[in-house]
């Protein structure tokens, strides 16, 4: 009964996994941040920042370590971009991100290319008030130089956990905010334009102040010279990016007539199937033996009478294999059958 509710489980996650990650990403960002620890754009545009000030790798909201940026809110805490054509957009824009914030004390921005009052232009962010609303996310569009245009939540962004931030402006329809993959609000516009500055653009931060830094966690930053549908919005709102798993637990190596029998228990992470490696000698190197998909047991075969080999799993995805799992070994005997002799299990 365990090994099958072992079993069902790994079935469910990875059945999760494929419904979350088959959601149709929106492609052509002008700008990608994933924030890997760093300030690198992965559009293709090499629209790379700098990090300035209090601005450190952190985990990101699936708890994999350096795969986010923690941000300390000051003045001169935030990374820069500098301005470039892609960056340049005055029609259709969509702006995107993940955000963990702690504090609202300021008004701290996400990313913006705005600046003061003679340097308007698009931005994400959260406000500490504003229309009667307590901490409502706010997306920016400048209709010149002095004049913002926002778009503000229904209600709060949280505090001390992850949401999905997104504006959309569709010129001559409308602009929107997400939060956390579902529209908050839409407000009509007929405008079919937006000002463009010269400024570059700042993760956490924005030109031209001091009270409006970022304090707490930011990840996978995105900017698109196009609306996004509702469809996309909400895929990245629920993306979970597939990772390496972690490594499986051998619990069984059964040795019987140039065969051995072995079972292990499920990681954690997306698994995609499993890998057995075998060697006579401890440690390794290991040679691949045979592989399986989500099956938690499998048999090698072909195996010499009376040699010991040593037995590891890897667990394999779309990002790669695991780490080995623990190594066990047995030693296959001549007239033994899997089914009749009580298995060994030898962990060296």
């Amino acid at each position: 009964m365990k090994r099958q509710e072992v079993y069902l489980k790994a079935v469910l996650v990875l059945a999760m996994s494929v419904v979350l990650n088959s959601l149709a990403l929106p492609q052509g960002p002008v700008a990608h941040w994933p924030l890997d620890g760093n300030g690198n754009d992965i559009s293709g545009n090499n629209l790379h920042g700098t990090l300035n000030g209090n601005v450190t790798p952190t985990s990101d909201r699936l708890g994999i370590n350096n795969k986010a940026m923690r941000f300390g809110g000051g003045a001169n805490d935030y990374i820069t971009v500098p301005d470039s054509p892609p960056l340049q957009i005055t029609g259709a824009l969509t702006l995107a991100g993940w955000a963990y914030l702690t504090t609202t004390t300021n008004n701290p921005r996400i990313v913006a290319k705005g600046g003061a009052s003679g340097q308007r232009c698009w931005g994400l962010c959260v406000e500490g008030a504003s229309g009667g609303i307590v901490r409502p996310g706010n997306f920016q569009i400048a209709s010149n130089s002095t004049t913002n245009l926002s778009c503000l939540t229904s209600g709060p962004v949280p505090l001390n956990q992850w949401f999905h931030l997104a504006g959309v402006f569709r010129p001559g329809v409308a602009m929107e905010i997400y939060l956390n993959g579902r529209l908050s609000r839409t407000s009509a516009t007929v405008r079919t334009t937006h000002f463009n500055n010269t400024l570059g653009v700042m993760i956490g931060n924005r030109a031209g102040a001091t009270n409006v830094g970022w304090k707490g966690d930011l990840d996978d930053i995105r900017v698109y010279d196009r609306a996004l549908s509702a469809a996309e919005i909400a895929a990245l709102a629920v993306y979970a990016p597939v990772t390496t798993p972690s490594a499986p637990t051998l619990t069984r190596a059964q040795a019987g007539d140039r065969q051995v029998l072995l079972e292990w228990t499920a990681p954690s992470g997306t698994v995609n199937g499993y890998r057995v490696y075998r060697s006579q000698t401890s440690g390794g190197p290991y040679t691949l033996a045979t592989s399986t998909t989500t099956q938690l047991t499998a048999t090698v075969t072909g195996l010499t009478n009376g040699t010991t080999y040593y037995f590891v799993v890897r667990a394999y995805n779309s990002a790669g294999e695991s780490p080995n799992s623990n190594q066990l070994s047995a030693t296959p005997e001549s007239g033994v059958s899997l089914g009749t002799r009580r298995w060994e299990l030898y962990e060296r």
